[in-house]
């Protein structure tokens, strides 16, 4: 199993009852080509030059969960638990965030 990261997410209730949720991230858009400089040992001296627009954005769905109804309540209380301990942990100020490096 791996973990989504999430930007946002849309959904609804399905003909049969069901909640639908998907969960999107959004990234700039990847290029459709790209132009590398390389010296005489194929080492890149100079960074890409995108073909592509940089102003466009993609969102791309990573996950989509249909659930009962009682299975969304349980969610939105589990999920209510957790804001409410970061809340906490906020105003006590013993919350530290720290960044990875993206690979």
């Amino acid at each position: 199993m791996s973990a989504l990261h999430a930007d946002g997410m849309f959904g609804g209730v399905t003909p049969h009852g069901m909640v639908y949720v998907a969960f999107y991230s959004e990234h700039a858009k990847i290029p459709d080509a790209a132009t590398l400089e390389v010296d005489g040992e194929n080492k890149v001296i100079r960074q890409p030059r995108q073909v592509s627009r940089p102003a466009e954005w993609v969102r791309e769905v990573g996950a989509e969960i249909i659930m009962t109804v009682e299975t969304a309540r349980a969610f939105r209380s589990w999920l209510d638990d957790k804001i409410n301990a970061l809340d906490q942990l906020q105003s006590e100020d013993k919350l530290t965030v720290t960044e990875e490096p993206q690979s």
